[in-house]
């Protein structure tokens, strides 16, 4: 499999020290949600962050305010599409050659199809123009 897509592993938590443990909340962009609104809100809630991509947003915070900031939003009738605990890279790669982001793509999906695998965490970020030809293709 990693032959076939270019790529190769290192041995388990090799990487590890590349990722922090956070919560993340994903808004439901069909509710219209304003970034001015929406950044009030992860203020008040005690999260720490509040990304956009695309029309939709993404709010994290700390591993140890998850429970507390899930609960906050979901009082305030927040419109969360999901949350989840998750490995957040802290260093970015970004890939802005189509070809190789295609191989990229192709080995973290053939990764996620594996029966071994539990979950696929990845650190690559693909610039707007590559992530709408992959998006295409």
């Amino acid at each position: 499999m990693l032959f076939r897509s270019g790529g190769n592993l290192a041995a388990n938590g090799a990487v590890a020290w590349m990722f922090e443990r956070r919560g993340v909340f994903f808004v439901d962009p069909a509710a219209g949600l304003g970034e001015d609104a929406l950044l009030e809100l992860v203020l008040e809630v005690g999260a720490e962050d509040l990304q956009q991509a695309g029309g939709a947003f993404t709010i994290s915070c700390a591993l140890a305010d998850f429970a507390t900031v899930q609960k906050q939003l979901q009082q305030r009738g927040t419109p969360l599409r999901s949350f989840e605990l998750a490995y957040v890279s802290a260093q970015r790669a970004v890939v802005a050659e189509l070809e190789l982001a295609r191989r990229v793509m192709a080995l973290l999906d053939e990764l996620e199809d594996n029966d071994d695998v539990q979950s696929v965490h990845s650190n690559v970020d693909f610039p707007d123009a590559v992530a709408k030809a992959l998006g295409e293709s």
